[in-house]
């Protein structure tokens, strides 16, 4: 920490999620739900270094590798195998070209439509799911804030990035109303499971099924948390 003056005052802290995970499991024996929750945080993000090709630069090990005195339930947790569905169907003018997911604090999904010229600011996505709570969120995304991606043969795709997704909300069904002024042009609905599933099913890329699989596992672990955080 530092002053308004720019001068160190408090002494340097390291901390990163291993640590947290480790020490959370340490000293915390129930409830399973919250140790099942970290488990898996730390599981999924070994995948995802496995898949990314990345290591700390302080310390070149997944970061699961340090989990010790687990019960032979929390070991099987690596890797169990998810049941997914993919939900995702589109109609309207225009057709759904597909959807990603970003994850880091919280999960991203980004719907992408077909036929969307780069003139797309007067376009809006409406955005509405129903979260853990039970509560319906809305958001409405501008056209100017659409993203853009190319697909394989070579053609940019646009769509709203749908940011924010809480973790336990991976299973969430999301509708993305695609307007032009008061038209609608596409409804689409996916999910971050939707996403996994279709990984899970048609990708030959086995680090990405990993990191999908996981994905899933940590979702429903969170969610498990926050519905009964005592148990």
């Amino acid at each position: 920490i530092r002053d308004s003056s720019g001068k160190q005052v408090s002494a340097v802290a390291t901390e990163s999620i291993e640590g947290y995970a480790l020490r959370t499991l340490e000293k915390i024996k129930d409830p399973q739900n919250l140790r099942n929750a970290v488990i898996s945080m730390v599981n999924y993000g070994a995948d995802a270094q496995t898949h990314f090709g990345y290591r700390t630069l302080e310390t070149d090990h997944l970061a699961n590798a340090n989990l010790t005195g687990l019960s032979d339930a929390e070991m099987a947790l690596d890797g169990k195998t998810v049941t997914a569905t993919d939900h995702t169907k589109s109609d309207g003018s225009i057709g759904l070209g597909g959807t990603t997911v970003t994850a880091e604090a919280n999960l991203y999904l980004t719907f992408y439509f077909k036929d969307i010229t780069e003139t797309k600011d007067n376009l809006t996505a409406c955005i509405s799911y129903t979260d853990h709570y039970n509560r319906t969120e809305t958001i409405t995304i501008p056209g100017s804030s659409f993203v853009s991606v190319k697909n394989s043969d070579g053609d940019t795709l646009y769509g709203p990035r749908v940011t924010g997704i809480a973790m336990a909300d991976g299973r969430a069904l999301i509708t993305c109303e695609l307007k032009d002024g008061d038209t609608t042009l596409a409804t689409a609905v996916s999910s971050v499971e939707s996403y996994a599933a279709y990984n899970l099913e048609h990708s030959a890329n086995e680090a990405l099924k990993a990191v999908c699989n996981n994905m899933i596992n940590f979702v429903d672990y969170v969610k498990a948390y926050f519905d009964n955080p005592k148990a």
